[in-house]
């Protein structure tokens, strides 16, 4: 069976989303299915990897100028700035009228769009960019069969002077869509406990995320230097902070052979803070802020020690999978899926927060690695594999696809 699939994406910047649907796309098992992707113009992530998806003979790619809450909160931000900020907290209260014309907007699309059977909307978080749960309604209203939403973060609870507002759209989305494809159980149980969600009602199906191996690649230390690396959109949450104050309470020994490399753009405002906070601690020299990367960029293969300091919630590690596959010891905080999805002896645990933890397990990985030895074999798990990620993905389309035709048939 080939089947014919709209991804609706709506998001502002780039980050783990972006990533996790282009290895879903690469890994794609059925070259002879029609795919268009269908997205905001102003998607920070899709800009990021419209050049790889476009040598994907299956995949057309349809940008619209959106009319979700979202989109107009973003847009009144870079235009006006400050004042945007003010205007967006009147914009809030009229969220329902512009979920209501969003929806109108994207069912004069999908009207001309029957042709597909399946429509995957591609959300962050949950309620996330409205966008996504208005194409959800808009695409079954329209003829189009199997419509799912693919959870990538947490659930929040429903906002407080929206509460009526957001209990109606939880329950349009069980009646109107027909799975959630949660990234891991964590998100699965936000799903549950901040949204009330039943799974009687909605299906919730956990397909983690995946990733390209990288096995028949032998990781060696080759520098004198080990080498620290923090991947990933800097922002505040991320707990970057922690791990600098960890690096200058280090025991001179340990230090002097560090350097610590964060690769990836962001918030200005938290680039700017951690500059500041660097010279404070006087270890300027032994942080570099690289900006954005390739993934193929040489230096993500010179990573010993990978650190992911999430605060709060990790709705999957991507970055975690990538790293051990390139062979990379990981130093994680055990927050959302973490604990989860990684057995301690593959991941160095280490709670939110805590400096004094991470320089210990710093410390004794740098004591297992001393001298320049070989590092751990690079490794990943079948089932953290983009191939079968993406075989899931198809499979889990092609089931729910089969119901709706036996229900239309009754």
């Amino acid at each position: 069976m080939n089947l014919k699939i709209i991804i609706y994406w709506e998001q502002d910047s780039w980050g783990g989303t972006d990533t996790q649907l282009l290895n879903l796309l690469q890994a794609w098992p059925n070259k002879n299915d029609e795919i268009l992707l269908l997205s905001n113009k102003s998607n920070g992530g899709l800009i990021r990897i419209k050049k790889e998806l476009s040598t994907l003979p299956f995949l057309k790619i349809m940008t619209i100028n959106s009319f979700s809450f979202n989109e107009l909160r973003m847009c009144l931000q870079k235009k006006i700035g400050r004042c945007g900020n003010i205007l967006n907290k009147f914009l809030y209260f009229f969220q329902p009228v512009i979920f209501l014309a969003n929806f109108i907007q994207l069912s004069i699309i999908f009207k001309k769009l029957k042709k597909y059977d399946v429509l995957i909307s591609n959300n962050g978080a949950y309620p996330g960019a409205w966008g996504c749960i208005a194409a959800l309604f808009s695409s079954k209203l329209n003829g189009i069969k199997v419509a799912v939403m693919i959870v990538h973060h947490k659930a929040t609870t429903p906002a407080i002077f929206m509460n009526l507002f957001e209990q109606y759209v939880d329950r349009m989305v069980s009646n109107y869509c027909n799975a959630v494809i949660a990234v891991s159980d964590a998100t699965k149980r936000t799903l549950i406990s901040n949204r009330k969600f039943i799974e009687e009602n909605l299906k919730i199906k956990v397909i983690h995320n995946g990733t390209k191996s990288y096995n028949s690649h032998t990781s060696f230390h080759k520098s004198s230097k080990i080498n620290i690396g923090v991947i990933g959109r800097i922002e505040e949450y991320k707990g970057i902070e922690d791990l600098l104050y960890a690096l200058s309470i280090l025991q001179i020994k340990y230090i002097d052979k560090l350097i610590i490399n964060v690769i990836g753009s962001g918030e200005k405002k938290e680039i700017e803070h951690l500059q500041n906070f660097v010279k404070q601690l006087r270890i300027e020299n032994k942080i570099n802020f690289c900006g954005y990367l390739e993934n193929d960029d040489p230096i993500f293969f010179e990573i010993d020690i990978t650190y992911i300091g999430t605060r709060t919630f990790e709705g999957f590690g991507l970055t975690a999978i990538e790293a051990m596959s390139r062979g990379s010891y990981v130093i994680a905080t055990r927050v959302g899926s973490m604990p989860e999805l990684f057995k301690a002896h593959k991941v160095h645990f280490v709670e939110p927060n805590d400096s004094l933890q991470i320089s210990e397990e710093i410390m004794k990985i740098m004591d297992e690695i001393e001298g320049g030895c070989v590092l751990r074999d690079p490794y990943l798990p079948k089932t953290y594999t983009r191939e079968y990620m993406s075989g899931q993905y198809r499979d889990f389309l092609i089931q729910n696809l089969i119901w709706s035709n036996s229900a239309c048939e009754l």
